[in-house]
């Protein structure tokens, strides 16, 4: 009997409800497309689309057809076109696995230029430095950071290295006069003495200049705006420096 309704209500003049049309039209593409008549299926299923009484799974399914209509006529355009009517519909929705490689890259490249579309309308509007006042929703500008503050990362990034140059000369040379002490041989010994005074020498300087130049460079990057070091000087003994404001 409910097969029979379809065919009554077109004897009687009535339109048939939209699901029962739009369900009869993805079984009449379907017969196009395995007898090979593309052009067939396309034109039903590209009818179908624009009377929009289909549901979102509906019109997903028929858009994967037309795609797949679209395909085998070796139309690039109208493939995407299709593919991308399909996932606007319902994002879940995949072509068939029967579907040839080349037809399924062409259905990822439409997925991900999607997703990128859609996340490119969701970020928020960008606003540049000085344009005007910050509105709610949109970022505040990024602080750009002082030729001071960079240069006192500089400073202090190579005096760390040469602090932990030094430590590790200094370290060399422990190792040099422990050698040294248990060394049966008497020139062997000093000269492994003579090589550990000359690292333990090294290793004081390059720890000493390092550590200055790692508290000369964080003074340059955490000196407040309004002031300006007039001079910085490092060496062995300290910084020194002397501000104008």
């Amino acid at each position: 009997m409910s097969r029979l309704l379809p065919i009554a209500l077109v004897l009687a003049g009535l339109p048939l409800p939209a699901a029962a049309g739009a369900k009869q039209d993805i079984e009449e593409a379907n017969r196009l497309l395995d007898a090979v008549q593309e052009e067939n299926a396309s034109a039903l299923l590209s009818k179908a689309l624009s009377r929009g009484d289909a549901s979102p799974a509906q019109r997903a399914e028929m858009g994967i057809l037309l795609a797949i209509a679209r395909f085998n006529l070796r139309d690039v355009k109208g493939t995407r076109t299709a593919f991308r009517s399909a996932l606007d519909a319902d994002p879940t929705v995949r072509p068939p696995k029967s579907l040839p490689p080349k037809g399924w890259s062409i259905f990822e490249e439409v997925r991900v230029e999607r997703d990128k579309d859609l996340a490119k309308a969701a970020e928020p509007p960008k606003v540049a430095p000085g344009s005007g006042p910050i509105k709610v929703g949109q970022p505040a500008p990024t602080p750009r950071m002082s030729g001071r503050k960079i240069a006192g990362i500089g400073v202090t990034a190579g005096g760390v290295a040469a602090a932990v140059a030094g430590a590790v000369a200094l370290q060399n040379a422990a190792g040099l006069r422990n050698r040294a002490v248990a060394e049966p041989d008497a020139m062997t010994s000093a000269a492994l003495f003579k090589s550990g005074a000359s690292s333990n020498t090294a290793g004081g300087v390059l720890l000493g200049i390092g550590a200055a130049a790692a508290a000369a460079g964080a003074t340059l990057f955490l000196w407040p705006e309004g002031g300006h070091p007039a001079a910085v000087s490092v060496g062995p003994a300290g910084v020194s420096m002397a501000a104008t404001f």
